[in-house]
């Protein structure tokens, strides 16, 4: 089933101030350190265990957790989505009742949750409202289109309610577009979105959503080889500058892979050899600064995406052995996951 249109975003109520946030506030950040990671989730897993609410309110306020679960997501099965999910659903139990959570009764005209009661969840437990978005991010990461859906409606809903009301809609509006290129397949209404995200980011300053939106549109809109792994690369350094590593390794990635796309083009043109052998060796510097970088972070989404593109590369340049080292790589990083997982990658 499409969905189509849009997030819709009514003129803001005159008491509510958008002055965006700073960066951190925004809910970026990511744990960079596997242990520090490690320790904050079993903290959350502990909490849930024994249904403390304190601490369980306290890991869900910490929103370099949350998005370190969402950007570090393998798929639909991912312990840790889950974890954000339980936590979510625990919180709304205990408010309201056994009976309530956000999908219950979403069959029904007039659902048991309604999104005022939600963000008034948030705004009385100092959640910050990023947590919306977050579980946006969740389900597009679990392809649940009744979730995905369902949460967009509940904020719809409730967006008078929302104290950053335009920051948090346009993180909406910017999984939708995720959501319609990788999920509906549908590149025109993702670009088209992607280009709302990045107007709509420019007048509420929100640099970091901007340049997101900008990588997913020079993806998706009709480009040359060339323009495309120039604009990667200019969006990996740019991300650099804000301190948003994921996304910085994900720029590198792609850019590197339209690079090698060039090179291979011009190889067989005597007239382009010297530019095919540059422009491989800008895709070689990419993809291994992207598995680096990806490494230090952790960042398995990143590797198990470097390591095709790398093995691609160094099989071009005639390096077989570290083109099937890179292969092993890939198939040991795996083999550590699930099977439903493996299938994502």
């Amino acid at each position: 089933m499409s969905h189509e249109s849009p997030l819709i975003i009514r003129e803001p109520k005159d008491q509510i101030t958008h002055k965006a946030p700073k960066p951190t506030e925004a809910g970026w950040e990511v744990y960079v350190h596997s242990e520090e990671f490690k320790t904050k989730t079993e903290i959350f897993r502990e909490a849930l265990v024994r249904e403390d609410m304190d601490a369980v309110i306290e890991c869900l306020r910490d929103q370099k957790l949350i998005h370190s679960f969402t950007t570090a997501s393998r798929g639909r099965h991912d312990k840790n989505l889950n974890l954000l999910w339980d936590g979510t659903e625990l919180l709304l139990r205990k408010r309201f009742g056994e009976s309530y959570g956000i999908l219950a009764n979403n069959d029904r005209e007039e659902p048991l949750l309604w999104g005022q009661q939600l963000i008034d969840v948030l705004h009385e437990t100092n959640i910050p409202e990023t947590l919306l978005a977050e579980l946006s991010s969740l389900a597009f990461h679990k392809r649940d289109g009744a979730l995905f859906f369902r949460i967009q409606t509940l904020v719809l809903h409730g967006q008078d309610s929302l104290r950053f009301q335009r920051l948090i809609l346009n993180r909406l509006r910017h999984n939708q577009a995720s959501w319609a290129d990788t999920v509906e397949k549908d590149s025109t209404l993702a670009a088209a979105l992607n280009k709302e995200v990045i107007g709509e980011s420019k007048a509420t300053g929100q640099v970091i959503l901007e340049t997101k939106a900008a990588l997913g549109l020079t993806l998706q809109k009709e480009l040359s080889p060339r323009d495309r792994a120039d604009e990667a690369r200019r969006l990996a350094t740019s991300f650099d500058e804000l301190g948003n590593q994921p996304d910085a390794i994900r720029a590198r990635i792609e850019a590197a892979r339209y690079y090698v796309e060039l090179a291979a083009r011009q190889r067989n043109n005597p007239a382009m050899q010297s530019e095919s052998e540059e422009n491989y060796g800008l895709a070689l510097t990419l993809i291994e600064d992207a598995l680096d970088k990806a490494k230090d972070i952790n960042y398995l989404n990143g590797l198990l995406r470097a390591f095709p593109v790398a093995q691609a590369i160094y099989n071009s340049l005639g390096q077989g052995e570290r083109a099937k080292y890179m292969y092993q790589k890939m198939v040991t990083y795996k083999r550590d996951l699930p099977s439903e997982i493996r299938e994502k990658f």
